[in-house]
């Protein structure tokens, strides 16, 4: 897993969620909430990298990195959530 790839993923639920509710929201609000949503996302990744790094420097980032990739259903190419790739 790379924080990129956790980042595509909160993206496309942003976006579908944007979607779904896009009836409901005027048009003159809709570039505000993106960026509102968008800020959120940056910040739940950065929080995330940080988290990562910490359990990488103690040698527990695996159990972490697995957690998040069947949270969010990520895809682990050969073993890549047994590297750090952050």
């Amino acid at each position: 897993m790379t924080l990129g790839n956790f980042s595509n993923a909160l993206e496309m639920i942003r976006k579908q969620e944007m979607d779904r509710y896009r009836k409901m929201i005027e048009n003159s609000d809709r570039e505000k909430i993106s960026l509102v949503t968008s800020i959120m996302m940056a910040k739940i990744v950065s929080r995330l990298e940080t988290k990562l790094k910490m359990a990488a420097k103690e040698g527990q980032s695996e159990y972490l990195t697995e957690s998040i990739e069947e949270i969010f259903s990520l895809q682990s190419k050969s073993g890549a959530s047994k590297q750090q790739k952050f």
